[in-house]
């Protein structure tokens, strides 16, 4: 609805505090979309191998097991960061679709994250609970969409209109500058629009 929204994709931020079996479940539940892609952003390089294993281990016997490995395979990634801070800037250069901050203190890093679709905070709030209960929009934006778009909700729906009232005062100051803007354009006609005004304030008809 108003975006192309999918495949899916989850960037889990992780600095080493949640089990590693989460971590990898959590992966494991976005690779299982097919063409999903995956994303671990750690402040730690042994938990890489770490939850790589983690992952190794739980694909086993998945009913969509081809699915995620093919996920897994061609479209995923571990990006050792030295702090929470790099951590931060990688999410926005990613703006995925969802993001899960695994880290001890959520909240102090949300203010960092300008550019995700749906965050889940802490290692009790798994993305899986967006999709099925919590109550975000499912409707997400993906492939770095996230930059400048937001999750389909209410106001997506709702109209609006601009309104502009001059009073003859700011006109008269900021009326010029439009002439100038209009006839650099090439479009005379805007500029008189606003210079018949500006010569001629009272509206006096000509003789």
């Amino acid at each position: 609805i108003d975006m192309l929204a999918g495949p899916s994709e989850l960037t889990v931020v992780d600095d080493g505090t949640a089990p590693a079996a989460w971590v990898a479940a959590d992966l494991l539940s976005q690779a299982e979309h097919v063409h999903g892609s995956v994303v671990l952003v750690t402040v730690d390089p042994a938990r890489v191998e770490e939850v790589s294993r983690e992952v190794a281990r739980q694909v086993e016997g998945q009913v969509h097991r081809d699915v995620m490995v093919e996920s897994l395979s061609r479209r995923s990634a571990a990006v050792v960061v030295p702090d929470l801070e790099a951590a931060a800037d990688a999410v926005n250069a990613i703006a995925p679709e969802h993001l899960e901050l695994l880290v001890a203190d959520p909240l102090a890093l949300l203010p960092r994250i300008r550019h995700a679709g749906s965050i889940f905070l802490g290692p009790w709030t798994p993305e899986s609970m967006g999709d099925y209960l919590a109550g975000p929009s499912n409707v997400i934006p993906t492939g770095g969409v996230a930059r400048y778009a937001s999750p389909v909700n209410v106001e997506t729906f709702v109209k609006r209109s601009a309104v502009v009232m001059y009073s003859p005062q700011a006109f008269a100051e900021q009326g010029p500058e439009v002439v100038r803007l209009a006839l650099g354009e090439g479009l005379p006609a805007h500029a008189a629009a606003a210079s018949v005004r500006l010569e001629n304030p009272q509206g006096t008809q000509n003789p």
